[in-house]
């Protein structure tokens, strides 16, 4: 059922920019909070923060709806809408985090829709 691949896709995509944003967040955190600063006290410090393994299972259950997603759709109409979580990553980071965009990675964005457009409207 093609509907559902599609959607179990956009779940991967999302459970997938969930994760990435909350790992971006709190490697910033727990970096700025380091009294003792290196990486062994930076890792410690990431993997007892609840939020990063939040993340890190957000990961997990991308990879869970991927499976189900390439269950329902063939690879080649599925995965050309991986490449949006490139676009859908840095938007969050713009409006979450504070970060920006130039010029030339929002014309970057426009290529990667149109190659995904043109990857789908030719199948």
């Amino acid at each position: 059922m093609p509907a559902r691949g599609y959607a179990f896709v956009f779940a991967t995509l999302a459970f997938t920019a969930i994760g990435q944003i909350l790992l971006k967040w709190r490697a910033t955190e727990v970096g700025r909070s380091l009294v003792t600063p290196g990486a062994v006290a930076y890792i410690i410090g990431m993997f007892s923060d609840l939020y990063v393994w939040f993340g890190l299972g957000m990961a997990v259950v991308a990879s869970v709806c991927w499976m189900l997603a390439v269950q329902n759709l063939p690879v080649t109409v599925a995965y050309p809408f991986m490449a949006l979580s490139f676009i859908i990553v840095p938007i969050l980071a713009m409006f979450l985090l504070g970060e920006s965009l130039s010029l030339g990675q929002g014309f970057g964005m426009l290529l990667i829709v149109a190659g995904v457009t043109l990857a789908n409207l030719s199948k």
